[in-house]
């Protein structure tokens, strides 16, 4: 059965997420108490895989592996906007 789950991230460099296999990204945003996240449409019953995120501040240097990643969307927590990467492991 697909659902729509949402995944808290915290501010950190670099963190992993477990998610089913074929998730589809909806949205990178705030919670309504101000936790990043990042939500999927997930069928409950898949196989899971871990993914990286990478959170990058604006101004701060990209690092060579970064092309790997997809940017998935940005989130403002001022004074900072983190901007959230993700490929899988």
């Amino acid at each position: 059965m697909k659902t729509i789950y949402k995944y808290p991230l915290n501010i950190v460099d670099k963190q992993v997420i477990n998610l089913p296999i074929s998730a589809e990204f909806l949205h990178a945003g705030l919670d309504p108490v101000g936790k990043p996240c990042l939500w999927f449409i997930v069928e409950n019953t898949n196989a899971t895989m871990d993914y990286i995120i990478r959170i990058i501040g604006t101004g701060n240097p990209l690092d060579k592996d970064i092309e790997w990643f997809d940017h998935l969307g940005s989130v403002t927590m001022p004074p900072d906007v983190w901007h959230i990467f993700l490929a899988y492991i």
